[in-house]
């Protein structure tokens, strides 16, 4: 990446669709994303050095706008100013969702993984007090705050601000919106029908701590033996399970792809 080529950044916001359009943007031909897709360089890589993330940027062709996706860039303190003394010339690019939307969907993220117990409701989870965790979901949502950093460091022709909700009734338009931005022919098609990184939102709390408990045992054997799956499933949830549950148990598990962690 030299100096004289186009560098951007899609600063946030955290699930509002930059991991789609980090796909998008890469099928232009004379875009080149960087590798790993977050670098988190401006934030908790930074002690690597501008060496170390020029190295994620390897382009094969005639790429001369290069980009990467760290949507954590917008919340963190330091990355406006950071971005600024290396790339003063950079484009930013920020996705703004509905802040409740945002962070119900964070919250259901984070279930999902089985970094956020399930049995704990949003509601209760952003009336906590005490929880960090809560307290942060919610700050994830103060954009204005958040842009004003920005503003700070870079000219307001710099900064590209977009809604999710446009970005998902109408992506073609929104991403040739972006192309304009950047500089690149508006033309060029992408396949935007492949959503990346979307959140799944469980069906039943009860078969979804089912299956984080079953994510600890081997799918395809359980699937295999029916019998030691149903006694591992009735031993998780601490009652008989009728056929269908144990069915409907298995099924989440191969659907949501959930790290193995036995929720206590």
């Amino acid at each position: 990446m030299k100096n004289e080529d186009t560098f951007f950044s899609i600063c946030g916001a955290p699930k509002a669709g930059t991991a789609s359009l980090h796909q998008y943007l890469g099928e232009h031909p004379r875009i080149f994303m960087s590798d790993p897709k977050e670098t988190d360089f401006f934030q908790h890589h930074y002690d690597r050095g501008w060496q170390w993330f020029e190295s994620c940027f390897a382009p094969v062709g005639e790429e001369d706008v290069f980009g990467e996706e760290s949507p954590r860039n917008m919340i963190h303190p330091e990355a406006a100013r950071r971005i600024a003394d290396h790339r003063p010339d950079a484009k930013l690019i920020f996705i703004l969702r509905d802040p409740v939307e945002r962070a119900y969907s964070q919250h259901l993220y984070s279930v999902m993984r089985g970094t956020d117990a399930s049995s704990v409701s949003f509601s209760e989870l952003i009336r906590d007090q005490n929880s960090e965790w809560g307290r942060r979901v919610l700050e994830l949502g103060l954009y204005y705050d958040q842009l004003r950093r920005f503003e700070r460091h870079f000219s307001r022709g710099q900064l590209w601000i977009g809604l999710f909700r446009d970005f998902r009734e109408n992506n073609e338009a929104f991403v040739r919106d972006i192309f304009n931005f950047l500089g690149v022919d508006p033309s060029v098609r992408v396949e935007p029908e492949e959503k990346h990184n979307t959140t799944r939102y469980p069906r039943s709390k009860v078969m979804l701590r089912l299956a984080q408990a079953l994510g600890a045992c081997q799918v395809e054997s359980a699937r295999e033996n029916g019998r030691t799956t149903l006694r591992c499933a009735q031993h998780c949830s601490g009652r008989a399970l009728s056929v269908r549950e144990s069915e409907e148990a298995l099924n989440e598990i191969g659907r949501q792809s959930i790290p193995p962690k036995l929720l206590r």
